[in-house]
């Protein structure tokens, strides 16, 4: 079974319906927020850099 690109996931799923594959929807939320997990992971340095800021003083 060969890989398929993004591209080629996303027309299939287009082709099948989203709503109409409920196991391709959770994999479709997955990619969202892959996407906009980076930014979010650079933001929990900066939260531990505060409380450990917060426990020095």
């Amino acid at each position: 079974m060969r890989m398929l690109s993004k591209k080629e996931k996303e027309e299939e799923r287009k082709r099948k319906g989203e709503n109409q594959d409920d196991g391709n929807e959770p994999v479709v939320k997955n990619c969202k927020m892959e996407k906009s997990s980076p930014p979010v992971t650079e933001e929990v340095p900066d939260v531990e850099q505060s409380k450990s800021k917060d426990s020095k003083n």
